[in-house]
């Protein structure tokens, strides 16, 4: 049960600017559960991995047959700059509930910023190159529970120029190896380790929470680009806000 109401949550979360990381965390703090580790978190990614290559396969396969060679260099230079800061944040990460709360509403007021300040019509085109590498570093910050990887794309896409559209479609494409990198890694610690959390995982436990974080992940892409059309990313900022609160009050 746990597997499978965590895999529902990464797979809208991942997605939705509200933080997956975050909710994950604090999921089994409210259920009494144990924590279920950050592997099996990033074993989840696996599945909101596959719905986004479900969801973008005509732009993936542009890109993986060279049809699309701008669009794959600007991912491959957006992710080599979230692996620097990924590198260089990795032994600071920690679940503190405050930590996580601050950077909810935080990142929440950044995103509200970017929306309403934002003037971008731009399209990802050659001048570009900048912007991918500011949304990679930018995506590096994801790192820390509470920041949410696709809201801080989002932000810096929307701050460097682009347009909502695609601010998103950039962010869930440039996140796609991020979230591979570490679904296989943590694939392979727990076939190897035979356990990743303080309690035994079973491969059905795997099976859940990849089907369910794939299913619900699809459903929040198409939430997302609806929601952001008609009323933009406020109903997410004041989720963010609200959630961030509710920790600071009860854990």
């Amino acid at each position: 049960m746990q597997s499978l109401i965590l895999g529902i949550i990464q797979g809208l979360t991942e997605f939705l600017p509200i933080s997956s990381s975050a909710h994950l965390a604090v999921l089994p703090r409210f259920f009494n559960w144990p924590d279920q580790g950050l592997a099996f978190d990033a074993v989840l990614h696996l599945g909101t991995l596959l719905a986004v290559m479900v969801y973008f396969w005509r732009q993936l396969v542009e890109v993986f047959l060279g049809k699309n060679k701008l669009l794959l260099k600007l991912i491959v230079l957006s992710s080599l700059a979230s692996l620097i800061i990924v590198a260089l944040l990795k032994s600071f990460i920690f679940r503190s509930p405050e930590l996580i709360a601050l950077n909810l509403i935080f990142w929440a007021i950044v995103l509200y910023l970017a929306e309403r300040y934002h003037q971008g019509l731009n399209k990802i085109k050659s001048n570009t190159v900048k912007k991918s590498l500011l949304i990679g570093l930018a995506q590096g910050l994801a790192i820390l529970p509470g920041v949410s990887r696709s809201g801080i794309t989002i932000s810096t896409g929307l701050l460097a120029g682009l347009s909502k559209k695609t601010a998103v479609e950039f962010s869930f494409l440039a996140g796609a190896p991020l979230i591979f990198l570490a679904g296989v890694s943590s694939l392979v610690d727990f076939f190897s380790a035979g356990n990743i959390s303080p309690y035994t995982i079973t491969n059905l436990d795997l099976i859940l929470g990849l089907l369910m974080s794939f299913l619900s992940g699809l459903a929040a892409i198409f939430v997302l680009f609806k929601v952001m059309e008609k009323i933009g990313f406020k109903l997410f900022v004041w989720y963010r806000i609200l959630l961030g609160i509710l920790i600071l009050l009860w854990l």
